[in-house]
């Protein structure tokens, strides 16, 4: 009965933060997907906003506050049920299915490499192929990558075009490249490590079994990559281009939906920024990395249906979000630095 009572009071805490995590998540949409680029450009050139001035009403004050203490506790039970042994005993369960994230990543990059060269795009549906050096051939190009990744084919050799087609990105659009370096997180751990789960490769070559040492850093230049392209949106057009994301809200009405959103739109934006920055850094620095990429998945399902965004640029966030949750966070990160002293401890009792 005990038991029951105890995964009951997880499910509902799981729900409680879910939701709370939704109230500014609808804000946190890919502003250029939903705004025209009309519009998207007047944002980049308005003058700043400093959303912080928000905070000066008592009223905002006040449910910033709370929320936050509310979401702290809830936070702080979901990340102490790891240590229980329910929680450890889901961690095993979810490290078996392992091989199942990885797959989904290599997958979630081909498809996405097949829809941008169908819409003769890269990497998001803003950056025209036609602004790259032989544009002409890269739908092709793309073409190809897609497919081979698909299948698992000369996955290497298809990730080693992939990364000559990122920097090719860069020369045309420059720094803006750094909000898909979660591509480039995963088309380096493709040269590297191959992806042989499924796949073609694995029929004709057989298991890849080079750089064993470096292999067990695979989810964490994964993971540092994701987190860091979410950081440098979230910082990018939230906080110093934040009249984008105020358009989106103005557009929508969002602050007139008053069971979900303050009414203040500047403080929606503060708190979309707040939730974007947080969710990075957790994953980032592999803080409670499943639970995190849980709530990424949630609230980039409700921006999707919310403002029927153009679905394909979210393969690669599912996909690497998925593999996060059933890998955790890997090498260098809090999640491991807690696992291993906690079975520090259990070895000091049992000895």
């Amino acid at each position: 009965m005990k038991h029951l009572l105890k995964q009951t009071f997880i499910a509902l805490s799981s729900i409680i933060f879910l939701f709370l995590s939704g109230i500014y998540s609808l804000a946190d949409a890919h502003e250029i997907y939903v705004l025209s680029k009309q519009k998207f450009s007047q944002g980049l050139h308005a003058p700043a906003i400093d959303t912080l001035q928000a905070l000066g009403k008592p009223a905002n004050l006040q449910f910033t506050v709370m929320l936050i203490l509310i979401v702290l506790v809830v936070l702080s039970i979901l990340f102490f049920f790891r240590y229980t042994k329910l929680g450890q005993k889901v961690n095993k369960q979810l490290q078996q299915l392992s091989q199942i994230g990885l797959l989904a990543i290599r997958l979630a990059l081909g498809v996405a490499f097949l829809y941008a060269a169908s819409s003769n795009t890269i990497f998001g549906p803003e950056l025209s192929l036609n602004s790259l050096p032989f544009h002409q051939i890269l739908p092709y190009a793309e073409y190809l990558i897609g497919i081979l990744l698909v299948c698992g084919l000369f996955t290497e050799i298809a990730a080693t075009l992939a990364f000559i087609l990122y920097f090719f990105a860069v020369f045309a659009y420059g720094t803006y490249l750094l909000t898909y370096i979660n591509y480039l997180g995963e088309i380096a751990t493709l040269i590297l490590f191959g992806s042989r789960f499924l796949s073609f490769d694995t029929l004709i070559f057989g298991k890849l079994k080079r750089f064993p040492k470096l292999r067990a850093y695979e989810n964490t230049i994964i993971r540092v990559c994701y987190g860091g392209a979410l950081l440098y949106a979230a910082i990018y057009i939230k906080v110093i281009h934040a009249q984008i994301p105020l358009d989106v809200i103005y557009q929508y009405h969002l602050n007139q939906i008053h069971w979900l959103f303050p009414n203040d739109p500047i403080l929606i934006v503060l708190g979309a920024a707040i939730v974007e920055i947080v969710i990075a850094v957790f994953i980032i620095v592999g803080f409670s990395t499943r639970f995190t990429n849980l709530i990424l998945m949630f609230y980039l399902t409700l921006s999707i249906l919310f403002f029927k965004e153009t679905v394909w640029p979210h393969y690669m966030l599912y996909g690497i979000s998925f593999s996060l949750f059933f890998n955790g966070g890997g090498k260098l990160s809090i999640d491991e630095i807690l696992t291993k002293h906690l079975s520090r401890k259990k070895v000091d009792i049992n000895s």
